[in-house]
C-alpha cells in the first residue's frame, strides 16, 4: 500500500479516543532536595497552565528520615494541586491487598512488588516503583518523572509541533552545561504534560493530525519510506508510550558514541577538550518535529508515558535496565502500535552532575543485568500477531521458561550473550575508528581516549570469559522466576483494570 493510501485509510478510521485520565507518577528515592525541585516545577507548570494534573509519589526511599520530608513535601504541594504520596506503607498494604484477593499468587506477587520480599532486599528494586504505577493504573494512563528531573521544558529553534513517521535515531546536540542550551534553545510554548496526555493512548490517525477529524497530511510520511508501516492497522494501532526529550544528562553510560560527535571547535582545541572532559555531561536530545515510531526505544530519563490498555505485563522488579524492558515488552504485546518521540525535552539535573563516562572501565557496565537474557529471547519467540497482548505474554513467559530450564541453557545463555555483546562491542569500535580517521587534526588527549577505549574494546573482543557460569546461572535464575510469576502477574492486572478505584475520587 502507498504511502498516501495509508493516510487515507488513517483519516477514513473511526475510532474512538480512550477517555481514561492521565495521571502523572513521579518516583524518588532517598533525595528529598530532587523531590521538591520537581513539586515546584510542577506547582509552576499548573500554575501556568492550569492543567491540574492528579500527581502521585512513589516513595522507594530507604531513609526513615527523608521518607518523613517527602510526606512533608507532598502535603505542603498538596494545598496547591491534587497530589497524594504513596510511601513505603502504602504500597505494601496495596500489596498486601492483592495478596489476600489471590492468595495462591502471594509469593510472585510480593517478589514483583514488595523490596522486603527475601530475592529483592539486598539489590536496588529499580523495577518496583513501575510495576507498581502499572497495578495502580491498570487500564489508564500514567506519565512517569523521575526526581532529577523538571517540567521546564524546551525546543530547537524553528521547531514544528505536526508528527511525522520516521524510525531513525536523533543526533543529540553537545553542551557544556544547562544554561548554554537554553541560551541555544527556546522554551517550549506549551504544557508538555498536555502535549504527552494529548497523544498517549490516541489513535494514531489522531495523534498525527492533532484534530477532532482525524486528517493526516502525506507530509507526515515524508520522511519515511512507506514500507516501514506497511503492516499498520489503521483501526488499531495506538500510541503505545511517549518519551520526551533530555535537556541535561542523556541518563545512560554509552558516551563513547559521543566521542564521534564532538565539534571540531572541542576535538582539536587541546583546552577545550580537557574542559570539556572536567564538566558533568550535557545534551540535547530533541528534535524539530515530534516522531512516531515502531521501534521498542522506551527511556524515562525525564519523563515517559504508558497506555495501560488492555493489559501490560510487569518488569523485572530489581536490577537496572527496567524502562529497556518495559520498551521491548511494549513492542512485543503490541506489534500494531506507536511510540512518540516528544520533540520537546525536559531539563535532566541530577544532584550531583555525572561526568562524561569515557574511562575505557565503563564500557562494559550493566552488561550482566538478568534482563538481558529476556532482552535476547523475547524476539525468537513465536507469538501471532492475531493473539491479544495477555495471549502473547502468556505464550513469552511459557518459551521463556522452556528456554531458561532446557539443558544446557547456562551454557547457550553464555554464547548467546558474549555474541550479542561483541557485536556492540565491533560496532562501537568501528565508529570510533572512523572519528579517529576523519578527524585527524584531533588534539592529543581526545586521540588518547579514543586509543585507549579501542584497546579495552580489543581485549574484550578477544576475550571468550565475558560471563562466568555462576553469573549466567543467576541470570537465569531470575528469569526463570519472572516466567512463573506472570500467571499471578495478569490475574492482579485484570482485576486492577476492572475493579480500580480512582485515586483521588
Amino acid at each position: 500500500v502507498s504511502a498516501g493510501e495509508l493516510a487515507r485509510q488513517l483519516a477514513a478510521a473511526s475510532v474512538p479516543n480512550d477517555p481514561s485520565p492521565l495521571t502523572l507518577a513521579i518516583t524518588t528515592c532517598d533525595r528529598p532536595a530532587g523531590l521538591e525541585r520537581v513539586l515546584e516545577s510542577l506547582r509552576a507548570n499548573q500554575d501556568r497552565f492550569s492543567g491540574g494534573w492528579a500527581c502521585e509519589v512513589i516513595d522507594d526511599s530507604r531513609n526513615e528520615s527523608n521518607r518523613r520530608l517527602n510526606a512533608g513535601l507532598v502535603a505542603k504541594a498538596a494545598a496547591d494541586f491534587p497530589v497524594i504520596h504513596v510511601d513505603r506503607e502504602a504500597q505494601d498494604a496495596f500489596v498486601e491487598d492483592l495478596c489476600a484477593r489471590f492468595p495462591a499468587d502471594a509469593d510472585h506477587l510480593r517478589w514483583l512488588l514488595s523490596g522486603t520480599h527475601p530475592d529483592n532486599a539486598a539489590r536496588p528494586t529499580y523495577g518496583i516503583p513501575v510495576n507498581h504505577l502499572m497495578l495502580r493504573h491498570a487500564g489508564g494512563r500514567v506519565v512517569m518523572i523521575d526526581d532529577d528531573a523538571t517540567l521546564d521544558a524546551w525546543i530547537s529553534s524553528g521547531a514544528r509541533d505536526l508528527p511525522a513517521f520516521d524510525n531513525r535515531s536523533s543526533v543529540p546536540v553537545i553542551y557544556p552545561d544547562i544554561e548554554a542550551g537554553r541560551e541555544d534553545l527556546e522554551p517550549f510554548p506549551g504544557d508538555p504534560l498536555a502535549a504527552h496526555a494529548r497523544v498517549l493512548g490516541a489513535p494514531v490517525a489522531r495523534a498525527v493530525a492533532g484534530d477532532a477529524k482525524g486528517r493526516v497530511p502525506d507530509t507526515s510520511w515524508s520522511s519515511s519510506a512507506a514500507s516501514d508501516w506497511s503492516d499498520l492497522d489503521p483501526l488499531a494501532s495506538r500510541v503505545r508510550f511517549t518519551t520526551s526529550a533530555v535537556l541535561g544528562d542523556p541518563g545512560t553510560d554509552a558516551d563513547f558514541k559521543v566521542m564521534n560527535l564532538l565539534p571540531a571547535a572541542i576535538t582539536s582545541d587541546e583546552n577545550a577538550y580537557r574542559r570539556f572532559r572536567q564538566v558533568p555531561r550535557c545534551l540535547f536530545s530533541g528534535r524539530n518535529r515530534p516522531a512516531l515510531h515502531m521501534r521498542g526505544e522506551f527511556q524515562r530519563a525525564t519523563a515517559a508515558g504508558v497506555y495501560l490498555a488492555p493489559y501490560m505485563a510487569p518488569v523485572l522488579p530489581t536490577g537496572r535496565g527496567e524502562d529497556n524492558m518495559l520498551g521491548l515488552l511494549m513492542r512485543f504485546l503490541h506489534p500494531q502500535d506507536f511510540g512518540m518521540r516528544c520533540h520537546f525535552a525536559l531539563e535532566h539535573r541530577p544532584p550531583a552532575g555525572r561526568k562524561w563516562m569515557i574511562d575505557a572501565d565503563v564500557l562494559g557496565r550493566n552488561r550482566f543485568e538478568p534482563f538481558r537474557a529476556i532482552a535476547l529471547w523475547l524476539p525468537e519467540l513465536a507469538a501471532p500477531r492475531v493473539l491479544d497482548a495477555e495471549d502473547r505474554m502468556r505464550i513469552a513467559s511459557e518459551g521463556l521458561l522452556r528456554l531458561a530450564t532446557r539443558a544446557g541453557a547456562v551454557e547457550a545463555f553464555r554464547k548467546k550473550r558474549q555474541a550479542d555483546y561483541h557485536e556492540n562491542l565491533a560496532e562501537t569500535y568501528s565508529g570510533l575508528v572512523r572519528a579517529l580517521e576523519a578527524n585527524r587534526s584531533g588534539c592529543v588527549s581526545w586521540r588518547a581516549d579514543i586509543e585507549t577505549v579501542l584497546r579495552h574494546i580489543h581485549a574484550e573482543l578477544k576475550s571468550d570469559q565475558m560471563m562466568s557460569e555462576d553469573l549466567a546461572a543467576a541470570s537465569l535464575r531470575v528469569v526463570t522466576r519472572y516466567a512463573a510469576s506472570i500467571p499471578a502477574w495478569n490475574r492482579a492486572f485484570a482485576f486492577r483494570r476492572d475493579n480500580s478505584p480512582e485515586p483521588f475520587a
